[in-house]
């Protein structure tokens, strides 16, 4: 008997649900777009609700519709965009707020508050330096400015939860409130070190501890879907969407670089089976638990990468499609100089800087719309470089990088990255890699496969990238952008 599991992979812009089969390839998918809400500057909102209605739809599309006979259907896996977050009402599973999006920069005051021994105390705990990206300042924030809310959170009317554990709650009809480790990790509320919630951080920031999920393994017991027409699925795996890319691209040893380009761009760096300390922005975490061992990961994060070619389409309007930077960026020989930050929302690791301004530099006559885009893809590799050179120094690995995501269908960008950090790039032909590396773990739980030997042995058709450029050109190149950087933060 053939055997399937269903993928929903509910990202930034849109909550997509995949149909796996057991030779690990994806025959059917649904895709369906959320709106962005920006209430003030900075500000970055979704509507919760409408995410999980999203979701619903394509399960019921997905598991009626399909190639696959609900018998066939194993079970369902979830990844999902991390350090965005909702509360909701426990009693009536309706959203008290919209989900805040990890883009949005209003924890920002809650961070410049803190005393430096808050900091240091902050950091022992959680590995890493609080952060306005993730949500321990946010909430901190929506509670100082919504009283109401905060007493109905300490009386347990008030549930929270990263968008995982938000769709596990609706999916099992509030049977469930779960998360797994890595997504707790990057809550900023949980101790790295112990796996746990951490009572201290929590009275820091005021949360009470009623509100929060249970952190379960990346395979644990996460109940059952129950939706109308349809039997009782269980689900089987849960991780976050950069995890689940680094298992889905088999990064299971210490050392491998996995990188996703989306919306913003995230570097993923494996470093073993103990826990490491932040170090120059990039923030510990958990990737994966299964079997009682958890596996860790450095993460950097650009924040524009691929929201930069948007802004080109839809303000600019210098592009019909994505698709089309690249030729734009192929029809000229250089970008004559220009330089293009994408700090819309100010920059990631390792600057962390949310006073940086979006700029285009460099300007002059002979410019024009090719310019400007090859800029914008240039922009984006020189950002990843920055987070390497955050954990590597001056001296980057022989390590080869590996690429998935949605821009690097842009083999311009691909070949770019490659010339400027001088390692091989080697790009996935797996379509979506965050929910491959979900499935896999449903899949590994539910039997579909035996052991990660086998999972090996899925591996799609790759492509690769090596470095062309002259290394003296690249850092001719990076300490441009280096400058430009500096005049952003100015």
């Amino acid at each position: 008997m053939k055997e399937y599991l269903i993928v929903i992979d509910q990202s930034t812009s849109s909550s997509k649900v995949f149909l796996v089969d057991s030779g690990g390839s994806i025959c059917d998918r649904k895709n369906y777009p959320h709106k962005q809400y920006y209430p003030k500057q900075g500000y970055v909102e979704q509507n919760a609700e409408e995410i999980f209605q999203n979701v619903e739809r394509g399960i019921s599309e997905i598991a009626l519709n399909g190639e696959a006979r609900l018998s066939e259907i194993r079970g369902i896996a979830i990844t999902n965009q991390t350090g965005a977050f909702v509360l909701w009402d426990k009693l009536t599973g309706e959203p008290v707020c919209n989900i805040v999006g990890w883009q949005c920069g209003r924890g920002y005051s809650v961070v410049e508050k803190m005393k430096e021994e808050e900091m240091r105390f902050f950091a022992e705990r959680t590995g890493s330096e609080l952060s306005a990206f993730y949500p321990a300042s946010k909430l901190r924030w929506v509670f100082e400015h919504d009283s109401v809310l905060h007493e109905r959170a300490k009386t347990g009317e008030v549930l929270f939860g990263t968008i995982d554990s938000w769709l596990v709650w609706k999916l099992t009809r509030g049977k469930v409130h779960a998360t797994d480790f890595g997504n707790a990790c990057l809550t900023q509320l949980f101790n790295i070190f112990e796996q746990k919630w951490d009572e201290d951080i929590l009275k820091m920031f005021e949360v009470p501890d009623c509100i929060l999920p249970e952190p379960l393994e990346s395979d644990g017991e996460f109940g059952t879907v129950e939706i109308e027409g349809l039997p009782k699925i269980p689900i089987c795996a849960v991780i976050g969407d950069s995890n689940g890319a680094l298992f889905g691209q088999c990064g299971f040893e210490a050392g491998r670089i996995k990188i996703t380009y989306g919306t913003g761009v995230s570097v993923l760096i494996h470093v073993g089976k103990q826990p490491v300390k932040a170090k120059n922005g990039l923030i510990p975490a958990i990737s994966w638990k299964r079997n009682r061992e958890a596996d860790y990961v450095l993460e950097g994060t650009a924040v524009c990468a691929g929201a930069s070619v948007n802004w080109l389409m839809e303000e600019l309007e210098i592009l019909q499609s994505a698709e089309e930077s690249e030729k734009l960026a192929r029809s000229v020989d250089s970008t004559k100089g220009v330089y293009f930050v994408s700090a819309f929302n100010g920059l990631g690791t390792p600057y962390w800087d949310e006073n940086a301004k979006a700029c285009i530099l460099g300007m002059k006559g002979g410019i024009g719309k090719a310019h400007i885009v090859r800029a914008a893809l240039e922009g984006i590799a020189y950002q990843v470089k920055d987070i390497l050179h955050a954990f590597y120094g001056e001296n980057l690995p022989s390590e080869v990088l590996l690429a998935d995501g949605g821009m690097t269908f842009n083999s311009y960008l691909m070949q770019f990255q490659a010339d400027i950090t001088g390692m091989t790039v080697v790009r996935t032909k797996m379509e979506d890699s965050s929910a491959t590396g979900a499935a896999y773990i449903a899949g590994l739980k539910q039997g579909v496969w035996k052991s990660i030997d086998e999972i090996k042995m899925l591996a799609k058709e790759k492509e690769y990238y090596e470095p062309k450029m002259k290394k003296e050109k690249a850092e001719e190149l990076y300490q441009g952008w280096l400058k430009a950087v500096e005049k952003a933060r100015t």
